[in-house]
């Protein structure tokens, strides 16, 4: 049976399937092939199976290439969870909705607090390190006196 065929849980059977009859000696190669099985399950709703499975190979091929032969901690990936949390409440705050925020995330009002709040401090430091002088030619002319 081909993999692109296969019905989206179809991997965990496989997966399983490889684990018992391989052992643990090749949980890099279940790995590989449960990534190729996740990339080619969630892309199928934006490409047809062919491609899905494509894009698939060549995923699983670029990690292979990176990592291959190195040994890797795959993290739950809470704090990227964390990040994109974060970034979703700051994208959608308009000042006055906290309350439906921290209902819609199902997190606590002060988290939402302390979440807008520490995004508010990131804006200011981007936006202040990317403006301009102000004064340039007093610091010029600061600097010139600081070299004589």
């Amino acid at each position: 049976m081909e993999i692109s065929n296969r019905r989206d849980d179809d991997h965990k059977a496989l997966v399983q399937w490889m684990a018992h009859n391989q052992g643990a000696d090749h949980s890099s190669d279940i790995f590989l092939l449960a990534l190729l099985e996740f990339v080619a399950a969630s892309s199928q709703t934006k490409l047809n199976e062919s491609d899905s499975y494509k894009l698939a190979l060549s995923v699983v091929d670029n990690v292979r290439h990176a990592f291959g032969g190195q040994q890797l901690y795959i993290s739950k990936g809470r704090t990227l969870d964390s990040l994109i949390l974060k970034n979703k409440v700051w994208n959608e705050f308009t000042g006055q909705n906290q309350a439906e925020l921290a209902s819609k995330y199902n997190v606590s009002l002060p988290y939402i607090y302390r979440i807008v709040q520490s995004m508010r401090l990131i804006s200011r430091i981007s936006n202040t390190t990317d403006q301009p002088d102000m004064f340039p030619e007093l610091y010029e002319c600061i600097n010139s006196k600081d070299q004589e």
